[in-house]
C-alpha cells in the first residue's frame, strides 16, 4: 500500500465467511484487509507495538499477530476478550481440536454438580438444558483452566486454546437461544413457558456443527501461525496499565454514538461466563462507552468552548424534543466524556511521532449531525496530536435503516464512515 493509497473498506461486509474474522458475529468488526493496509501505511514492524482499546473482537491483535507485529488490546467486556483471545489460537493445532472437543462433551456427561435453583442461562433455556450448558462450560474450565468452577470464570487465566472452545459455546447458546429483537444485535430473554429445551445429543450435534464450520483463514490467506505476541486483557480505555510513551500506533474503532448497549448485545455470551443478570451486569453497562446507561458520575461537560461536542451537546440540551434536556443530554455527555478521557489516556502512553487511526461513523440525534470523526479529530488536537490523514467511506447498511424513527429525522442521509490518522 502506497502512502496515499487509501485501505480497504473497513467494514466487514460478508457475515458467511468462515476464517477467524467471522468466528464470532460482532456488529462493530472491521476487516482483516484493512488492519493489513494500516499496518503496511503505517510501516510498522516487530519493533513496534500496537495498541487497540476497544479491541472487540480481536481483529487487531490477531492480524498484527500474523504479520509479526507485537501487539496489546483491551476490552472492558470480558465476553469479547474471549473472542480476542481464542482468535491467537494456532492453526496448527485444528487436527487434536475434535478429539479435545469429545473429551470435553464425555467429561460434561460424567460431571456431578449441585443442583442449583436457576443459572444466568435461564433467561433463554430450561433449567434441565442450562444445568447440561454449564456442564459442558464447568469441563472446559476443568480441563484447560482449572480452579472454582462454580464462580464467574476469570477471563485473564484463559488460553487461546480454552478461549477458542467458550467461543463454540457462545456460538451455540446465541444461535439456539431463540429470536432477535429489532436490533438484531439483541437476542431477545425468553417468557418462562417459552424457554428452549435441548438434549445431550441436540447440544453435542450442535458443538460438532460449530466447530465443522469455523476455518482458519480469512480471505485465502494461508500463513500459519502466530509470529508475534498479542496481549489481550480486560481493561477500561480511560485508565491503562500501559507506561508512558511506549506506544508506537493505536488502530482502533471506539463504539459510535448510535446508542447500541454492547453489554445487552453480548448478554448470553456473559450468561456463558456465569455473569448474573444482577449488579455485576448492570455496572459493566454503565462503564461501557456508548451505553444507553449514563454513570451517576459521569460529571459535567470539560470540552472546549467553541468545540463541536460542545456546541453539539448545548444543541440537545435545548431541543424541544421529550427527553432530550434530561435522559439524552446526559447520555450523550457520558458517551463523550468517557471519549475524551480515553483520548487523553492515548494522549500518555502514544509515544512522541506514533500515531493513532480511528475508524469512526457519523449520525444524527433528530435533525442533529452527529459529526464523530469532527468531535474525535478535536479532542486530539486538544490533546496536541494533528490530522495527517483522513478517508471517508459511504455506508450503505447500518442501524440506522433499522429504525424508521431515525429515518424519519435524517431523511436521505447515509451515515459515513471515516478513517482518521492523527500524529503526535
Amino acid at each position: 500500500m502506497s502512502s496515499s493509497a487509501a485501505p480497504a473498506n473497513p467494514k466487514l461486509h460478508s457475515v458467511s465467511g468462515t476464517g477467524r474474522s467471522h468466528w464470532y458475529p460482532y456488529y462493530a468488526g472491521y476487516s482483516p484487509d484493512f488492519v493489513a493496509d494500516l499496518i503496511s501505511h503505517l510501516q510498522l514492524d516487530s519493533k513496534s507495538t500496537v495498541l487497540d482499546p476497544w479491541n472487540g473482537s480481536g481483529t487487531t491483535t490477531s492480524i498484527c499477530s500474523i504479520k509479526g507485529v507485537p501487539s496489546i488490546g483491551f476490552d472492558i467486556n470480558p465476553s469479547m476478550v474471549v473472542v480476542s483471545r481464542a482468535r491467537l489460537v494456532a492453526a496448527h493445532t485444528s487436527a487434536s481440536l475434535e478429539p479435545l472437543l469429545q473429551k470435553i462433551l464425555a467429561v460434561s456427561k460424567a460431571m456431578r454438580r449441585p443442583k442449583l435453583a436457576s443459572d444466568p442461562l435461564c433467561s433463554w433455556y430450561t433449567l434441565t438444558t442450562a444445568r447440561r450448558l454449564r456442564s459442558v462450560e464447568s469441563a472446559i474450565r476443568s480441563i484447560l483452566v482449572g480452579g472454582d468452577t462454580s464462580s464467574v470464570v476469570d477471563v485473564s487465566n484463559l488460553s487461546s486454546l480454552a478461549a477458542f472452545y467458550y467461543v463454540l459455546l457462545f456460538r451455540v447458546t446465541r444461535r439456539l437461544a431463540g429470536k432477535s429483537t429489532t436490533n438484531p444485535t439483541w437476542i431477545k430473554v425468553n417468557a418462562e413457558d417459552n424457554r428452549v429445551s435441548l438434549t445431550w445429543e441436540q447440544i453435542e450435534f450442535a458443538l460438532s456443527v460449530e466447530l465443522n464450520d469455523i476455518g482458519f483463514y480469512d480471505d485465502g490467506s494461508t500463513e500459519d501461525g502466530l509470529q508475534a505476541s498479542a496481549i489481550v486483557k480486560v481493561g477500561d480505555s480511560r485508565a491503562q496499565s500501559l507506561k508512558d510513551s511506549s506506544v508506537d500506533a493505536v488502530i482502533t474503532s471506539p463504539p459510535y454514538c448510535t446508542r447500541i448497549d454492547y453489554a445487552v448485545a453480548t448478554r448470553v455470551e456473559l450468561a456463558v461466563l456465569n455473569y448474573s443478570n444482577g449488579s455485576d451486569f448492570e455496572s459493566l453497562r454503565r462503564s461501557m462507552l456508548g451505553t444507553t446507561l449514563s454513570e451517576a458520575h459521569s460529571g459535567q461537560s470539560e470540552f472546549r468552548v467553541g468545540s463541536f461536542v460542545s456546541t453539539l451537546l448545548e444543541a440537545i440540551k435545548k431541543h424541544p424534543s421529550k427527553a432530550s434536556a434530561g435522559y439524552y443530554y446526559l447520555t450523550y455527555n457520558d458517551y463523550f466524556n468517557k471519549l475524551r478521557r480515553s483520548i487523553c489516556e492515548l494522549g500518555r502512553v502514544i509515544r512522541k511521532g506514533g500515531s493513532a487511526t480511528f475508524v469512526v461513523q457519523d449520525s444524527h440525534y433528530k435533525e442533529l449531525h452527529v459529526d464523530l470523526a469532527l468531535v474525535v479529530e478535536q479532542l486530539f488536537q486538544d490533546c496536541g496530536f494533528r490530522l495527517e490523514m483522513k478517508w471517508d467511506y459511504p455506508v450503505l447498511r447500518s442501524l440506522r435503516q433499522i429504525n424508521s424513527g431515525s429515518r424519519s429525522h435524517s431523511g436521505k442521509w447515509l451515515p459515513t464512515e471515516s478513517v482518521l490518522i492523527l500524529r503526535k
